[in-house]
């Protein structure tokens, strides 16, 4: 084994783009048609802020995504630079 990391298959995020894009187009589109159509603002708020709740879990599993690439890319290297350590 050469000290390269394996090629893991969504290195260039194209996946998690595609989702939290997708995730947050939706939702932007849900809050859109509750706003103009729900009048009780005790309901509105709830609602609104569970969709941005929605947004900032796309965003953190967009972010996420990249550190986990990482972190197996960083175990890979170690394991094959330290063969006697690795379990």
């Amino acid at each position: 084994m050469s000290g390269e990391a394996p090629k893991l298959a969504d290195v260039q995020w194209t996946w998690r783009r595609v989702f939290a894009l997708v995730v947050v187009l939706t939702n932007a589109t849900l809050l859109w048609a509750i706003i103009s159509r729900l009048q009780d603002p005790a309901a509105l708020r709830g609602i609104a802020l569970a969709l941005i709740g929605s947004d900032a879990l796309a965003a953190l599993l967009y972010m996420a995504g990249a550190t986990t690439t990482d972190v197996v890319r960083l175990v890979t290297v170690w394991k094959t630079a330290h063969p006697s350590r690795a379990r």
